[in-house]
C-alpha cells in the first residue's frame, strides 16, 4: 500500500500517517482521495481526455491534508 507516498510532499504525507495512526483506521485514505477530487472538480470538469485528467490529479504538491479532511467532514 502506498497511501499517497511519492505523491504528497513529505510533510503532508507524515500528517496523513499521523491521522491514520491517531484514528487507528485507514478510512482516512479514501476520504482524502474524495476530498482531492472535490477540490479539483472545476479543473476536472474542463478536461476531455484521460491524460489531461491524470495531469490534473498528478501534482499534489499544493495539497494540504488537514484542510481537505476538514472540508470533507464538515460539508454544509
Amino acid at each position: 500500500m502506498r497511501a499517497f507516498s511519492g505523491h504528497l510532499p513529505p510533510e503532508q504525507l507524515l500528517t496523513l500517517w499521523d491521522l491514520i495512526l491517531a484514528y487507528d483506521s485507514l478510512e482516512i485514505i479514501p476520504l482524502l482521495a474524495a476530498a482531492i477530487v472535490v477540490f479539483r472538480k472545476d479543473n476536472l470538469m474542463k478536461v476531455s481526455t484521460l491524460q489531461n485528467m491524470e495531469a490534473v490529479l498528478a501534482d499534489l504538491s499544493s495539497i494540504s491534508v488537514i484542510p481537505l479532511i476538514q472540508m470533507a467532514l464538515i460539508r454544509e
